[in-house]
Parts: C-alpha cells; structure tokens; sequence
C-alpha cells in the first residue's frame, strides 16, 4: 500500500466515525440508547478520529519530507515506467550484458567503495528515489505497533528534543518548579523557576539485505516488486519494533521494558505463575495509565490471550460475570489489543503492557531510505545483492514516572505486571 492509498483509507475512516457520530446522536435523540452506552459510543468514536487525524498529519509530513513526486514527473523515476522496469533492466545487463543507458545515471561512483566492496567493473546501482520511498512507504501497515508511535522526521544524525519534568505534584509544584499558592495581601510570594529537560535521540544505521537470483531478476521482474516491498517492509518494521519493547539502548534504540519511566505494577498477594492474570491486575494497570493519555493501548504475548479470555469479574449477588477481555473485536476494558511475539514469556515481567504510544518518539532520517542494487557481492554465486539503509532511534518521551497529588501513587505511559513465580 502506497502512502496516497493509506491516506486515502483512513480519511475514508474519519468519514465513517463521523456518520457514526450522526447516528449515535439521533439514536440518543429517539431514547433508543442509554446515556452511558452514548457517552461510552461517543468516546470510543471521538478517540478513534483524533488518532487517526493524528496520523494523517504524520503521514503528511512525511510525504512531504520525503518529496514523492506526483503521478507523471518521470525525473524522479529515472526515466523508467515503474519498479518493475528499473528491476528488469537491471536484470538483463546481468544476465545479457546489455548496459540500458537509463542506468547509467544511478551506478554508483566505483567498485570497491562503499558497502559493497569487491572487485568488479560495475559497481553498485542507487534505486531512483520515487521508488526507494515506495519501497518502505508501507511499514506502518505491517508494524501495529509502530504506526502508534510519534513519528518524528529529523535532519541531522543527534536531535534533543525539550522535554517538561513534571513528575511530582505531592508538594503542589507543576511542570518541574512552577509553585501555584494562595498569597495574602503584601506577603511574600514563593516560586520557583520551571525545571526543563531534554531527550536525546541519535540516529543509528539499520541494513536490510536480500540477494535474488539473477534469473529472477530478469524472467520473474514483473512479481517480484511487490514480495520484495512486502519482505523489507515487514522485516524492518519486525526489528524495530521488536526494539521498542526490548531495545537496550546500546547501538538501537530504548525499548518500554528498559524506558527510565517504566513503572512495574506489582501483582496481588498470593498470586502465582498459576494464576497469571487476575481482575486486580488489569484494574491497577488501568488506574495508572496517565490521564490525556492519546493511544493508549495493550501489548500482549500471543499466549496471554487463553488466560484473558478466561478473566472475569463476579458482580453483585446474582452470579453475574463481566468480561474483561473482548476476542471479537481484540480490545480489555475499551482499549485495543496488539499481540506481540516481542512481548516477553507468559508469567514474566514484560508479558502485558499497557502504554500510551503516543509517548514514544521514533526519529528518522527525514530524507528517507537509500536503496542500492549491486551484481557484484554474490557475484559467483550469480545472485544480485539489493540492500536498504535506513536511519532512526527512539524513546520515551517521559523520563520518570510521575508522583500524583496523594504522594503515594504513581502513573506512567509505560505499565507493565510483575512476574508471577
């Protein structure tokens, strides 16, 4: 899916909660839906546009960083018709010999420089740029978890972004130092000054590298765009976010179980591997995820989902049961559910998470990918080296969990349970 069609889709999705919205409130007008079922309805609706108008305005910001091209300015595509077309030509002066003088524009400047060393005459060959962006305009369909994130197009390889330290409001002081007394006439006033922080991102390279065969490359052009688009795709945004749930900081980026804010949720008394989840804990969690929280959602290991399912609640004295965790439509008390085989083992610290997505940054290079193809490093084996680099970090907008008014109680964007032994 191309960035003009995912836009394209999620417009068309504001478009159907809005009409929602409509009916839900002649429903409310007609008596026929409760006030706590509109509220709930309403909410759930009003939640969903302002996600996705927020990643409408990502999404423009990164077609714009990345200058794709309209529909017919052929200069961006070298002069060739398609993928496809650049693949194929490519394909056949392997194979045939035949240099196509289209490709003359984007050999790169010698054999032996760069990543793909060796000691052939052609060297590699830089993908035009319109495709390149094409190839890696998808990761946010394959990668739920990224596309939740604060995306962040920089320019530069370091980027410090301000961050407010307001993590403490026992002592009545808001926003890091900004104290907010009443004052009697002539007496002294007792301030202090906002503390400001700052969180330091630095971009770090992420390769990806496949080698088709050359006969590939030129009998089989025409299917291999899209599977090759789909596998980068899917395997980068795979890596990355495996890296913001486990990333250790060190060479990539800070994932949620090593975040400076995480906030570990203790289990019940009692509790043991036995018994993973209880309502207790799904309620604590709840309690403590910030308010204004803009994605919050859960992350789950694939084999939680047997345990949720069997979560309930007794109510009242009638035996009745709440569920708590909804199959059909992947969501535990009105927030989506993504499972993740990044999560960690059932039992484990890092097997649930509930957090705000929202809340963590993930910077890269806003000049977009460079794609290269090079006939040279698989040379005896008669395969075509095609490689992706790319650009980015992230992290936690907070930088420490945050002390609530009563001073005993703690909330953060990044929850997760405590092992049960």
């Amino acid at each position: 899916m191309e960035l003009k069609e995912l836009k394209a889709m999620w417009q068309a999705d504001i478009a159907t909660y809005k009409a929602d919205i409509d009916t839900l409130k002649t429903e409310k007008e007609q008596n026929t839906i409760s006030l706590k079922a509109f509220e709930e309805k309403l909410t759930e609706y009003e939640t969903q546009i302002a996600k996705l108008a927020e990643g409408l305005t990502a999404l423009d910001k990164a077609m714009a960083d990345r200058k794709i091209p309209k529909e017919g300015e052929e200069e961006a595509k070298g002069g060739f018709k398609n993928l496809n077309d650049f693949i194929c030509s490519l394909g056949k002066m392997v194979v045939d010999g035949e240099m196509d003088p289209r490709l003359k524009d984007y050999r790169e400047k010698a054999a032996g420089t760069g990543n793909f060393a060796s000691g052939g005459s052609d060297g590699g060959f830089l993908i035009p740029e319109f495709f390149s962006n094409q190839l890696l305009g998808d990761m946010n369909v394959y990668g739920r978890i990224l596309s939740r994130c604060f995306q962040l197009p920089v320019s530069g390889q370091v980027v410090r972004i301000p961050a407010i330290v307001d993590y403490d409001h026992s002592s009545q002081t808001y926003y890091g130092g900004v104290a907010v007394t009443r004052g009697k006439e002539k007496g002294e006033i007792t301030g202090t000054a906002p503390d400001f922080g700052q969180v330091k991102l630095e971009l770090k390279k992420l390769v990806g590298l496949t080698a088709p065969t050359n006969e590939i490359l030129k009998w089989s052009a025409i299917s291999l765009e899209p599977i090759l688009r789909r596998m980068f795709a899917s395997a980068m945004s795979a890596v990355i976010e495996r890296e913001v749930i486990k990333g250790t900081g060190n060479g990539q980026m800070v994932g949620l179980i090593n975040a400076i804010c995480k906030y570990e949720v203790a289990i019940e008394s009692g509790q043991t591997s036995s018994n993973p989840f209880v309502p207790e804990n799904i309620t604590h969690m709840f309690e403590l995820i910030p308010e204004g929280s803009v994605a919050p959602c859960w992350l789950i290991h694939p084999k939680d989902i047997t345990y949720l399912m069997l979560l309930n609640k007794e109510i009242g004295l009638g035996g009745a049961f709440t569920p708590f965790f909804d199959l059909s439509a992947m969501t535990m008390l009105g927030l989506p559910v993504i499972k993740s085989e990044f999560c960690y083992a059932p039992n484990t610290t890092g097997d649930l998470f509930l957090v705000d997505l929202a809340q963590y940054i993930y910077a890269y290079d806003s000049s977009g990918e460079q794609v290269a193809v090079s006939p040279d490093v698989y040379f005896v084996y008669d395969q075509t080296g095609i490689r992706i680099v790319m650009y980015n970090d992230g992290q936690l907008w907070w930088k420490s969990s945050k002390l609530l008014d009563d001073g005993s109680t703690y909330v953060s964007p990044d929850l997760t349970l405590g092992t049960r032994s």
